[in-house]
Order: C-alpha cells, then sequence, then structure tokens
C-alpha cells in the first residue's frame, strides 16, 4: 500500500479514496511495478491482492462507493515444476 501511495503522489495523482481510479491502479502495475521496477509477476500479483483487498474493505465500512481494483487482472505467472529428491538427496527434474 505505501508503494501505491508514493506512486500517486510522485505522479500529482489525488490520494483521496474517493478520488483513485481504475487507471490509475493500471497505470501503477504497469508503468511502475512491470516498468520501472522490473518486478516479477508473482511480486506484482501479491501487490495487486492486498490493493484488492483494501478496497473490499472499505468497501465493507463504507469508506469507499465503488471499488478502484473492480476488472484488474493479475499477470500470468509460470507454474514452477516441483523438485524431487530421491533416496540418496540429489535432485531429480520432473
Amino acid at each position: 500500500m505505501q508503494l501505491f501511495l508514493t506512486f500517486l503522489m510522485d505522479h500529482g495523482c489525488s490520494t483521496c479514496l474517493n478520488e483513485i481510479t481504475k487507471t490509475q491502479v493500471r497505470r501503477f502495475i504497469i508503468q511502475y511495478l512491470l516498468g520501472s521496477l522490473k518486478q516479477k509477476p508473482r511480486s506484482v500479483n501479491r501487490k495487486i491482492s492486498s490493493l484488492k483487498s483494501f478496497a473490499k474493505y472499505c468497501l465493507i465500512v463504507r469508506y469507499l462507493p465503488n471499488d478502484f481494483t473492480h476488472g484488474i487482472e493479475s499477470p500470468k505467472t509460470d507454474d514452477k515444476l516441483p523438485v524431487l529428491y530421491d533416496i540418496n538427496g540429489s535432485k531429480a527434474a520432473i
């Protein structure tokens, strides 16, 4: 959340909850996280998840009239294959 707040302030956007838009969230994800910071999709997914959870909470306690994360999708991640060990302790890939 702190990274998103910093992004909004650095780009001259309002930090008032009612004025945050879906476009600003998309710019934060695409331009800042994936572009400038070059974060991995798994890291980006965690940040998106925290933003969505925060927005849902704000809706529940009526701080927001609508969800500014509605329709925001997480980037695809590669599924990592598990690493298996045999009886001798050496690695074997699947």
